[in-house]
């Protein structure tokens, strides 16, 4: 398992688990923390957590916000 001090294993996670996991955070807005994470079971890899970036866009007069996947390492079992 390949590790990136930026990314962690993020690149080696397929995207349907990034945005099953990014369902579960509350909508992206200015209200919102700037950093969240969220633990999701990945096949393979067993329990990930992933931590989302809150990111904005202007296009013209209307600014939409989102999340963004930068981090993801596995949760030490307990």
């Amino acid at each position: 398992m390949a590790y990136d001090d930026h990314r962690g294993i993020l690149t080696q996670i397929r995207g349907m688990y990034i945005a099953a996991a990014q369902n579960t955070l509350p909508p992206a807005g200015p209200d919102q923390p700037e950093v969240l994470t969220a633990d999701i079971e990945v096949p393979n890899f067993g329990r990930l957590r992933i931590t989302f970036e809150r990111m904005s866009h202007l296009h013209g007069r209307v600014r939409t916000w989102f999340w963004t996947a930068v981090f993801a390492e596995v949760v030490p079992a307990a």
